[in-house]
């Protein structure tokens, strides 16, 4: 939207409450919606959906450290809870991390990971676990949402917000390059050969 717009209107409650700069458009937007994570999800009226399935409740923990406290590389626990209006169906998860800007860094789905819920109760709780936590410090917003026979049941924009701290992500000692990129990834650096090698050999160096 930066990019292609150099003024920005945000409309609240069909009035203009700002206008002016996009970026500032945008930033009063952003505060604005993640305003409502300090409400309890269970009691948040700004909700999508046909209501046949309610998120009532997302908890976020770590079990690196048996508290709400996250660092990157920690085994991260989301326990949601849920009441249904009926068994029919199979009801499908999905978990969404962004980053302060709006951008989708990640999508958790109990369906593509392969978890079909079926006979639920009508009401409990699931969990989704992240082995280990890949996004680098920073804050980050959690929207939640139960999809229901292909139609969206519910959907809670900013249900949390996930406040990281740096960790040691790959166990190295060293955390000077986790705040690159936007997401960090298991990786293994090799000595194949060196260039004195590879010129006897009659390589080039990759």
């Amino acid at each position: 939207i930066s990019q292609l717009c150099g003024r920005g209107i945000l409309l609240d409650g069909g009035r203009i409450s700002v206008h002016g700069a996009t970026a500032d458009a945008i930033k009063a937007y952003l505060v604005s919606r993640d305003s409502n994570a300090v409400t309890p999800v269970g009691l948040r009226h700004d909700r999508e959906g046909d209501g046949r399935a309610r998120i009532t409740g997302l908890a976020v923990n770590s079990d690196s450290t048996g508290t709400s406290a996250v660092c990157t590389g920690d085994r991260l626990r989301f326990d949601l809870d849920y009441t249904l209006a009926d068994r029919g169906g199979t009801p499908g998860f999905h978990l969404g991390l962004y980053d302060m800007f709006g951008i989708q860094l990640i999508h958790m789905s109990s369906r593509t990971a392969g978890a079909a819920f079926v006979d639920l109760g009508l009401s409990g709780r699931v969990t989704c676990v992240i082995p280990k936590f890949p996004l680098p410090p920073g804050q980050y917003r959690l929207n939640a949402a139960i999809m229901w026979d292909g139609r969206l049941a519910d959907r809670v924009e900013s249900a949390a917000i996930l406040d990281v701290e740096s960790g040691d992500y790959y166990g190295s000692g060293d955390t000077s390059a986790i705040d690159y990129g936007k997401c960090l990834v298991e990786h293994e650096w090799l000595r194949v050969a060196d260039v004195r090698q590879m010129s006897v050999a009659g390589g080039e160096p990759g």
